[in-house]
């Protein structure tokens, strides 16, 4: 009994501690479910994360790693290791993203977790039980555009071009209209002098 509530109190203790690093840690990406990441077959990338400790008054160390999405994402850095300082928001991460050329399309997720790490009194780093994951939508487009998205956008050209011309005809008539007009008043003004004169 008393073994299992030294554990509950470590861990409630480890918790606790782990707690205000995780809420004071923050991950900035430029991509997000509705902004995915496009690419094609055989494009490589290189995308940036930027973490930031913005609370609880002390530097904080993680350790990233890709959970998911390891057969596109690669961290370009050599060490995995980042340390933020309190008040800092800049702390890059690199990472390369590349498709191979035979890939098919399709719609999948990149996931990076950091992880809180502490060193320890040996001077080894120990990971703590805080981590935040981020998570990057990759969308794996044609490396060629489909019939349907050629045909789109003959479509689109074959419209801009009908609409140019409708509207220069709608010019041309309204033009017509108005030099009529004018004829017919210069006319009549014409026809009223001569009887006024008369």
């Amino acid at each position: 009994m008393k073994n299992k509530i030294s554990r509950y109190v470590l861990l409630i203790t480890t918790l606790l501690v782990a707690l205000p690093a995780v809420l004071g840690f923050g991950i900035t990406t430029p991509y997000w479910d509705t902004n995915p990441l496009v690419m094609r077959p055989g494009e490589t990338q290189e995308v940036t994360l930027v973490l930031q400790n913005m609370i609880g008054g002390e530097d904080l160390t993680f350790k990233a790693s890709i959970k998911e999405g390891t057969e596109f994402a690669t961290l370009i850095d050599e060490n995995n290791q980042y340390i933020v300082p309190f008040g800092s928001d800049n702390v890059p991460v690199k990472l390369r993203i590349s498709i191979p050329k035979e890939t098919a399309p399709l719609k999948t997720m990149i996931r990076i977790t950091f992880s809180q790490v502490q060193q320890a009194k040996e001077g080894q780093m120990i990971e703590m039980s805080g981590a935040i994951t981020s998570q990057i939508p990759l969308e794996i487009v044609s490396s060629t555009p489909s019939k349907n998205e050629e045909s789109g956008a003959v479509s689109e050209e074959i419209s801009d071009t009908a609409s140019s011309s409708s509207l220069s005809v709608i010019l041309v008539g309204v033009g017509v209209a108005v030099l009529a007009i004018i004829i017919i008043i210069i006319v009549v003004l014409h026809f009223r002098n001569k009887r006024e004169e008369i």
